[in-house]
């Protein structure tokens, strides 16, 4: 397995992990008089238990570097996402402003995960195979020292330092926002 696959992998994995425990750990009942109160309590455990378990398949699918792990975790973290926004938008409306604005946090955390998760899908991105190389870019050096050579001694504290440019009237930022490319 890859270094990029464990990382593709990892997230998934400890968010399905987390939302399990939560699910079937910590199993909220509504037990109030509001239908649409117990409703979101219901929904909430749901969402903890099947969207831990879907994220559990999409750190699996990530493992076995399956071409649709990138679409089916967009789709999973999206609903998970939009589930957990609807579920804290009831629990601040009837007054449980903490879990709420928490689960507000985490919903739009899920939702931008899934936009870049969608976004990776769309330009076809894929798993690196075990084949991929990854090569630095090539950097050109400036007075290259030959081999065999000896590269010269450089003391820093005698470098020449260019002056210091006196500031535009208007100020740097000013000067940047003209768009002129060359300093005046």
């Amino acid at each position: 397995m890859t270094e990029d696959t464990k990382t593709a992998a990892s997230s998934p994995l400890l968010t399905g992990v987390l939302m399990l425990i939560v699910g079937f750990g910590i199993t909220l009942s509504g037990g109030t008089d509001s239908a649409v109160y117990n409703a979101s309590a219901f929904l909430f455990n749901m969402t903890m238990k099947a969207g831990g378990s879907a994220m559990v398949l999409v750190a699996v699918l990530y493992w076995g570097k399956v071409r649709v792990a990138w679409l089916f975790d967009a789709v999973c973290t999206l609903t998970i996402g939009v589930l957990l926004f609807g579920v804290a938008t009831v629990w601040c409306v009837y007054g449980y402003w903490v879990t709420g604005l928490v689960l507000i946090v985490f919903g739009v955390m899920s939702i931008g995960s899934a936009r870049r998760v969608w976004a990776y899908s769309k330009v076809g991105v894929s798993h690196p195979s075990p084949e991929t190389k990854h090569e630095a870019p090539a950097t050109v050096v400036k007075d290259e020292v030959r081999a065999g050579e000896e590269a010269p001694a450089v003391d820093v504290h005698q470098v020449q330092r260019p002056a210091p440019e006196e500031p535009p009237p208007e100020g740097f930022l000013a000067e940047l926002g003209r768009g002129d490319d060359a300093p005046s």
